[in-house]
């Protein structure tokens, strides 16, 4: 079952082994980043298959501040990133 939480510290190992293509970091950045990145207008989420933290994503609070195409207030989902190893099974359309 496709569970979403907010990131705690308990997730932290969790996040660190989700591993993406060399061309997907351009878009959802690494976990690292993901884990570093404590703006007050960031939201982190983990996504989670089994009890397995196996994907990530930022909500962005201020995204359409950011960007003239948003309309006002829009929020803006940023790092959507699913472990390579879970990719192609629905897990991404699942968890959206």
């Amino acid at each position: 079952m496709i569970q979403i939480e907010k990131l705690t510290d308990s997730h932290t190992a969790g996040v660190q082994a989700v591993k993406l293509a060399a061309e997907q970091v351009k878009f959802a950045g690494t976990a690292a980043e993901f884990l570093v990145d404590t703006s007050a207008c960031i939201h982190r989420y983990i996504i989670k298959l089994d009890d397995a933290v196996v994907g990530f994503f930022k909500i962005d609070t201020d995204y359409s501040a950011q960007f003239d195409f948003c309309t006002k207030n829009a929020l803006g989902l940023r790092a959507f990133a699913i472990d390579l190893r879970q990719q192609g099974q629905g897990v991404g359309s699942a968890s959206v």
